[in-house]
């Protein structure tokens, strides 16, 4: 089975060492969305208004096959 590696960059880069195996790109893309889900729950108050939390979903090879990206815009004011 392909190996997949979750990546995280926001004010940092926090790379998937270990990576995981998956049976295919539907299970690998699958499983990044549902990673974010749970890494933007745990950490919501983390982010920052403006600045991009992305994650990346990468082969072996180190390409990326699929990637998301969250901006939280600053509240916009009602006149």
């Amino acid at each position: 089975m392909p190996r997949y590696f979750f990546h995280v960059r926001d004010s940092f880069f926090s790379p998937d060492m270990v990576g995981t195996e998956l049976p295919d790109l539907r299970a690998a893309r699958a499983k990044a969305v549902a990673t974010a889900g749970s890494i933007l729950c745990e950490n919501s108050g983390g982010l920052c208004e403006g600045h991009p939390w992305r994650l990346e979903l990468t082969g072996e090879g180190g390409q990326v096959l699929f990637a998301m990206q969250v901006v939280l815009d600053p509240p916009k004011l009602v006149e």
